[in-house]
Formats: C-alpha cells, sequence, structure tokens
C-alpha cells in the first residue's frame, strides 16, 4: 500500500467528516497517547471535532470525494462513528499495513453518544472486561470506557490491545512535542514510504522506496485552502531524503519561466551538487554530464502531452558552449532553438525527483536552459513566457504564495487534473474522480540540519486573468435553505466581522469571515427582522439580541442562552426587536412590539415601569426607531395611519396631525426630517414641529426606497435614483436599493432577482468595477477583517451563502 502526504490528508478528509459503553473503574491517570500502541503507521490528532467538521464541509475536494463510489468502502466502513460528537480534542490512530483498522480515543469531556436507529446495540464480554457492541448496516463497532476516556474501533482486538497497553509510547510522546496543538488537525506517520510517491517521479526505475522514518503534518482548513505543514527526518542512510543533507534551500525561480498552463511542475534546488552527485553515487547512479553538476536548480513541467526540463546555473558562461554545441535549428520570438546531443540526459541525473525518457531541443530563457521533445512546445513555452503567461504571473499561484517560503529545497505543484489522478492511484481505482473546484496544490520541502520542514495547500481558488477587483472569498451551503437573510455581527474576540444566518428549520448559524461554522442553534420560529448585537455586561463582550413570534433570545458568543433568557411571550411578537442606548452608555432598552401595544425592557429582560407610551388601538405597521436630533430623543413608527413621535418615556413630542398611507418602506431620519414613502410614491417628511410635506413628483406604486442623514435613494420600475441622480436598468424583479457608506465612500446596492445579479453602484450612480456578481439577495456590506477589506455578502442558490471581496 502506498503512503503519501495526500494519502494521509485523504484520510483526515474522508474520515473525519464521515464521523460525526462500559465502564471501567480502573483509578489508573491515563492520556489519550497512552493508549496508542507502536503497532499504528498514521496517528491523527483534531484539536476540535466539530468545529473541523464543518470547516471540512465547506471544502468542495471533502465534497467531491464524498460523492465519489471510490470511497465507498471506507464510508461503509466509518458508519457507526457518526454517532459520536465531541465538542473538543481526540486522537484516531490507523493501522493500514494489512488490514485497515482504526482507534478512536478521546475524554469524555463534552462527549455525546447517540446509537439511535443502530441495528444492534448490546454488551458483549472478552478478556473479562465488557464491551458495546454496536451495528449499523451490517458494519461492526465496539467502544470501551476507561476511567475518563472513551475508545472505539472497527476491531475488538485492537480495542483489547489499547486498553491492556501498560508501556509508555516513548517515540510518540516525543513527536508529539513536535506538532502543532493550535492547528485543525495533525498526523504523525510512521511508514517510510509515506511521501515517496510525491517526489517518485518513475515509481518503475525508481532509486529507492523509502523517503524518511517519520513525518509529521499540522493541516489547517479554510474554505478556499487546505493548508499543513511538519517536519520529516530520517537516520537511514540509503533514504530519499539524505540526499538533501547538507544542502541550503534556495529560490525557486523556474516559476518565471514555465507556462502556467501545465499541470505538474517541479522545482529542485541544491546549494552544494558535490554532497548531492556523492548521495547519488551512494545508490549507484550512471556518471552524470559535467554541466549537470553546476546547476543550481533544475525544473519540470508536465503538460497533457508534453513535458520540458529547466537548468539554472549561477554562471552560463562555463556551460552555454557545452549545452549549445549542436546547430540552431531555427530562431523563434527572437530566441535561438538548438538540438541536443545526448538526449537521454535527464533518465537518470535527477531521480527520483526529475525524469524525461528523451529532450531533444534547448533553448534558453532569463537564466535557465529548457530542454524538450517537441520543436512545438519549445515554441509554446518560448510564446508563453513572452506573453507573461508564466506561472508566476498567474492569479492562482500569486494566491498561495503567501503560504509557500520563499526558498525551498523542492516545491512541487499540481493543477486539477494531476491531483484527480493522484487521487485515484491512492484509492487503487480506475474511476475518474471528478473535482467541481480547480484547485493548485503546492507542496515544499525545506531540509534544515538533520530534518526537513514540509509546508504546503492546496487550493481551490478559482481565479482567472483579469483585472477583476472584486473576487469571491467562499460560498457555503447551509443543511437546507436559507430563511433569514444572511448579516454580518462584530466578532468581538478578533474586531472582525462573522455571518449570521436562519435556515428554513428554524436553525440559527453562526459563521466565521473564512466561512466555518463556528455553531448551530435550533430556535423555536423565524427570526423576526434582524439580529442586534449589545453588551450586556459591559465588558466588551458583544450578544445577540432578536426576537421571534413568541420569544426574546439574548445569545452569548458561543451560541448559549444568556441567564434570564429567552422570555417567552403568550401574545405574539409583530415587528423586529428595537434596541435603543440612548446616551452611549449600554443601559440598553429592548422594546417590543406586540400588535398595538409596546411593551419596554432593560437589558435584563425587567419591565422599565416608566415607560407609558401614548398609543391607539390600530396596529403598528413600522419598527419603532430611535433618533437623536440635538439632545433630544425620537421614538418614531407608523400605528394606523398615523406617524407616532414619542419621547423616553412614550409621551408624545410631536404630534402629527396628517394622515399617511404608508408602503412597505421603513422611517429614516434624513436633513433631520423624519422621512417615508407613501404608499401613492411621495416621499413624505416630517419636520420637528410635526408639519408634512411631499417632495418629489408621484411615482408608481411599489416604489422602494432607502434613506441616510444626507442620501436618499429611490427605485420604481427600472429607475435607481441616487440622489436625484437617475439609473436606469434592464426590467426585472428587483429586491429594495440599500445604502451603505463605508471607509468615506457612499454605495448602493440592489439585486435583480429575475437574472441573480447583483449590483453595486457609487454615490454618482457608475456601477462599480465588475458588477453585476452573481446573487440572489440585496448586498450587505462591511468591512470584514482589521484590514478594512470590503465584503459583500448575498446568497446564491436557495441554502447557500456567498462573500465577495471588493479591492
Amino acid at each position: 500500500m502506498r503512503h503519501t502526504l495526500f494519502y494521509s490528508l485523504f484520510k483526515v478528509l474522508t474520515f473525519l467528516t464521515l464521523i460525526y459503553g462500559c465502564n471501567d473503574d480502573s483509578k489508573v491517570k491515563r492520556t489519550s497517547i497512552d493508549f496508542i500502541s507502536s503497532d499504528f503507521t498514521h496517528i491523527i490528532r483534531f484539536n476540535h471535532f466539530e468545529t473541523f467538521k464543518s470547516q471540512l464541509n465547506a471544502q468542495s475536494l471533502v465534497l467531491d470525494l464524498k460523492k465519489s463510489s471510490a470511497t465507498a468502502n471506507l464510508r461503509n466502513l466509518l458508519q457507526p462513528l457518526e454517532a459520536v460528537e465531541k465538542n473538543g480534542e481526540g486522537i484516531i490512530a490507523l493501522e493500514t499495513e494489512s488490514i485497515l483498522n482504526y482507534l478512536f480515543v478521546t475524554d469524555t469531556i463534552n462527549l455525546t453518544i447517540n446509537f439511535e436507529g443502530f441495528d444492534n446495540d448490546s454488551i458483549i464480554t472478552s478478556a473479562k472486561k465488557e464491551f458495546r457492541f454496536y451495528k449499523l448496516n451490517e458494519v461492526a463497532a465496539y467502544s470501551y470506557t476507561q476511567g475518563k476516556h472513551f475508545l472505539m474501533s472497527n476491531s475488538l482486538d485492537c480495542l483489547i490491545k489499547a486498553i491492556s497497553k501498560r508501556e509508555d509510547n516513548l517515540s510518540l510522546l516525543e513527536d508529539f512535542k513536535v506538532i502543532d496543538n493550535t492547528k485543525d488537525v495533525s498526523v504523525i506517520n510512521y511508514n517510510k514510504r509515506f511521501l515517496t510517491p510525491v517526489f517518485n517521479q518513475n515509481p518503475t526505475d525508481s532509486i529507492t522506496d523509502v523517503f524518511a522514518d517519520f513525518s509529521t503534518l499540522d493541516f489547517s482548513f479554510e474554505p478556499k485552502n487546505i493548508r499543513f505543514s511538519g517536519v520529516t527526518a530520517s537516520t537511514d542512510s540509503i533514504a530519499i531524503l539524505q540526499l538533501f543533507k547538507n544542502t541550503k534551500a534556495l529560490k525557486n525561480k523556474a516559476v518565471q519561466i514555465f507556462t502556467a498552463d501545465f499541470d505538474n511542475f517541479k522545482s529542485l534546488t541544491i546549494s552544494d551538487y558535490t554532497n548531492f552527485e556523492a548521495k547519488l553515487s551512494q545508490i549507484d547512479l550512471d556518471s552524470l554530464p559535467n554541466f549537470i553538476t553546476l546547476a543550481v536548480e533544475v525544473a519540470q513541467i508536465e503538460t497533457k502531452n508534453n513535458t520540458a526540463v529547466a537548468l539554472r546555473f549561477l554562471d552560463d558562461n562555463l556551460i552555454s558552449d557545452e549545452i549549445l554545441n549542436n546547430d540552431k535549428l531555427e530562431t523563434y520570438r527572437d530566441v535561438d532553438i538548438y538540438s541536443v546531443q545526448n538526449n537521454t540526459v535527464f533518465r537518470k541525473s535527477f531521480q527520483p525527483f526529475i525524469f524525461s525518457e528523451e529532450v531533444n531541443y534547448v533553448f534558453t530563457l532569463n537564466d535557465f536552459y529548457v530542454f524538450t521533445k517537441t520543436q512545438e512546445f519549445a515554441q509554446q513555452l518560448i510564446a508563453d513566457y513572452t506573453n507573461n503567461n508564466t506561472i508566476a504571473a498567474s492569479a492562482k499561484f500569486e494566491a498561495i504564495t503567501v503560504y509557500l517560503s520563499d526558498e525551498s529545497s523542492l516545491l512541487i505543484l499540481k493543477n486539477n487534473q494531476t491531483l484527480s489522478s493522484l487521487l485515484q492511484d491512492l484509492l487503487n481505482t480506475s474511476e475518474n474522480i471528478t473535482l467541481s473546484d480547480a484547485h493548485l496544490t503546492a507542496f515544499q520541502l525545506i531540509y534544515e540540519d538533520n530534518f526537513a520542514h514540509l509546508n504546503g495547500v492546496i487550493s481551490n481558488n478559482n481565479f482567472k486573468r483579469s483585472s477583476k477587483n472584486v473576487s469571491e472569498l467562499f460560498s457555503l451551503s447551509l443543511d437546507t435553505d436559507i430563511l433569514m437573510k444572511p448579516q454580518f455581527v462584530i466578532n468581538h474576540l478578533n474586531r472582525e466581522k462573522d455571518i449570521a444566518a436562519q435556515d428554513i428549520n428554524n436553525t440559527l448559524y453562526l459563521i466565521s469571515n473564512k466561512g466555518a461554522i463556528y455553531w448551530k442553534k435550533r430556535l423555536d420560529g423565524p427570526i423576526i427582522g434582524i439580529i442586534s448585537q449589545i453588551d450586556t455586561y459591559k465588558n466588551g463582550r458583544l450578544q445577540l439580541a432578536f426576537v421571534t413570534r413568541n420569544k426574546l433570545y439574548v445569545l452569548d458568543r458561543n451560541g448559549n442562552d444568556v441567564s434570564g433568557f429567552p422570555m417567552n411571550f403568550k401574545d405574539a411578537i409583530t415587528q423586529p426587536l428595537s434596541v435603543f442606548d440612548y446616551d452611549n452608555n449600554k443601559n440598553y432598552r429592548l422594546l417590543i412590539t406586540q400588535n398595538n401595544e409596546l411593551l419596554m425592557l432593560d437589558k435584563n429582560g425587567k419591565t422599565v415601569s416608566g415607560f407609558k407610551p401614548d398609543l391607539s388601538n390600530a396596529t403598528i405597521s413600522k419598527q419603532p426607531q430611535h433618533f437623536r436630533i440635538g439632545n433630544k430623543d425620537y421614538i418614531v413608527f407608523a400605528q394606523g395611519n398615523k406617524m407616532k413621535i414619542l419621547d423616553r418615556v412614550g409621551k408624545t413630542r410631536i404630534d402629527v396631525k396628517e394622515s399617511i398611507n404608508f408602503s412597505e418602506n421603513d422611517i429614516f431620519l434624513n436633513n433631520n426630517q423624519f422621512t417615508t414613502m407613501s404608499a401613492e410614491g411621495f416621499i413624505v417628511q416630517i419636520n420637528n414641529r410635526g408639519i408634512a410635506a411631499l417632495t418629489g413628483t408621484q411615482s408608481t406604486q411599489n416604489t422602494a426606497m432607502d434613506a441616510s442623514s444626507k442620501n436618499v435613494v429611490t427605485f420604481s420600475e427600472n429607475k435607481l435614483i441616487i440622489n436625484k441622480k437617475e439609473v436606469e436598468l434592464d426590467f426585472g424583479n428587483y429586491t429594495q436599493p440599500k445604502l451603505f457608506y463605508l471607509n468615506d465612500k457612499i454605495y448602493v446596492a440592489i439585486t435583480d432577482l429575475q437574472t441573480n445579479k447583483a449590483y453595486l453602484f457609487d454615490c454618482q450612480g457608475d456601477l462599480i468595477n465588475n458588477f453585476p456578481v452573481y446573487g440572489n439577495a440585496t448586498l450587505q456590506l462591511d468591512n470584514v477583517d482589521k484590514n478594512k477589506v470590503l465584503g459583500a455578502l448575498t446568497t446564491g442558490s436557495s441554502n447557500s451563502i456567498i462573500l465577495y471581496q471588493i479591492q
């Protein structure tokens, strides 16, 4: 069985995304590591299991693997672990040499086991101990609780051995000190062939199949990236890793000359070829040409039908005549192409990293001598280089350079096709594995002293060469259709923005600006309006406050109910929760609307006895809002056909005599006047003396508007008017326009639901570059991180959330 970095990654991705006893009175204090014997080849440690599973489910690569029938056997084997939910860390150990066995070990803190729906749940006795036996769809599993640890395995023998183990696994204890406990998951490998296929270019003519004694990899999961780093070491003299001993990593410059349209790329840097050659000789390679020994970088690129090898030298004057000593065949775009004298020079010269069966042509690009099999491919590489269509200039490579080291002993890049082929080999299947997104995989090895650093990323950023200043940060699918439009909320831990959304099962989600689901919470009904945030304890920690039809919720950062909440209401709540902070001192007032009545509460849910509003028997049709003009407070809402304007205690502050036929639009404060849109399409403004004025000419019914203190935007039929500047759009089914003031700029967002086009304009009515974008709701704009990156939030399909980045 071949084991590679990607094989271990596959195990982590597939294994952990597919999994969501009896007691022992032993008082021996043990850690999870103590149960792991030296028989296991892979040790997988996860930091927070449930969060990690949600992060993986945002990865298109994981979803593609789960759909593939090639993973059916593994998914079937792991079915019983669906019963395990763990909010915390744990370990999965794998035996993979002959038959696949797993051992799951975790502590019992925040552990939930739910075996409802299993075919069998019974107690069996073996080795004088009682084990819990489960069966789901004919797949068996066994579990045992020893002290404060829960263990589970598909093998009873494996489980018995684990709980009977007494000697310390000193090697594992030491290796656990190497992994990064802050990462989502870490893998320790003890198979010497673990990384071999990643580097072995020609397995049928390999020098050795031993790579290193052990390796560790720490993984971090983001919606568009799977990042990994670690170390590897070996004392085996014939191991592949030993070829790098006493060498220094250099800058991989071949990305500057090779085409961006590649399938596979490798760059090997050699600071001291004398040592490298000695190692090659030790494993019985043929003598090398003289110019080979002077190379400081050798790189190879593969496309569907072609391959090329490039060499870089510190001083090419020493070798130019040796390489270019044959006939010049042609000059293509000012580059001379020559024939090659020794066309088998790369069959063994750089095994096991670089292999090319035959090279017939050579030419120079920048500091490199490039060798190809065909003249046509030589021309293609030259054309791409002169057109700046290179790896280094590609958006997809630029996007991952932030994760890569500037210098490495070995750099490997793979595109979608070669990643898919690699996965087929790892799964030992002839079935094509279709990857839904375009991937770029990068892997680096950086040798240092007697070990090497490992570093890399699998990215599915589907960038294309363009001048776009808007890109998709992530697209996340919820469990079911979206009910409440996603909105930004403040993350008080990092002062960035998170995202809140609710699905049609009334489940509330809190999601990071990277697309990871922090938590989900089932509510009693749909949220009315939007979610507000309050600082109940005045300590900088924000809570989420909102209402459903019969409850007032206040949740902390982790989705837990704040003490005293939720509050239950017999009569239905009919408007969104209004939150007032009159003096900006965090003495919040929570205003509940129930048909024609208002109930004012303090931040602890206690009734504010001094609030006695002047109300009629008519229905309150607009959410009460708080405005301040000068030193006066105004609580404003619509009741029946009257605009009610009250003071803090509920007394009428401004008596509006005129009747208003209200539209669906809210009430705004614009130029110190209370402003709304009538059902007839007039803008209605009330001054501080209660005098109503109609501004503008009558527009069509169902005119939508938004307003701020200085700006007004309206939309009717296909005309968007921004501060009297008219923009004509295609006819369609549009959402309400929305005004934003961010980074000293005014933006107006509106979406055509008919074509799923989300538009964004500036205050002059000019469309922002590269809009419209795909969207199914009005864009929500905010600065999503500390760098004030402007994010545009919308929905995609019925259950997906999309976050764009505007640069």
